[in-house]
């Protein structure tokens, strides 16, 4: 029973889409307030280099996360996935020098997405 109440908590995390909005507007708020942050921001996404591996990451994840469940593999490349999605979002907040940010991140993926 437990386990059931598990996977149904995985497969649709109400509180995951509030956390994970709410966290993104305060951020936004946060980057799109200061200019240099702003400024910083557009000048990443400009990058060919970083886009390129950004749309790349995308692509990736997007593939890797719409895996069936039916292999130890495809679970460990979800959560391999989650990890290093995570990490990218800790990176980017590094570098816009935002410092309170990531702690935001990981608690949300630690909870709600049980990335350990």
């Amino acid at each position: 029973m437990v386990v059931s109440q598990i996977q149904q908590y995985i497969q649709n995390p109400i509180g995951l889409k509030y956390a994970a909005v709410s966290t993104a507007i305060i951020t936004s708020l946060i980057i799109f307030s200061h200019p240099w942050r702003r400024a910083k921001l557009f000048k990443l996404l400009g990058n060919k280099f970083f886009f390129c591996g950004l749309l790349m990451i995308i692509a990736w994840s997007f593939f890797t996360l719409r895996l069936d469940n039916h292999t130890k593999e495809h679970l460990v490349i979800k959560s391999a996935t989650k990890s290093a999605i995570l990490s990218l979002l800790i990176a980017i907040a590094s570098e816009l020098k935002l410092v309170i940010a990531p702690f935001w991140f990981a608690w949300i993926a630690t909870y709600y997405l049980h990335i350990t």
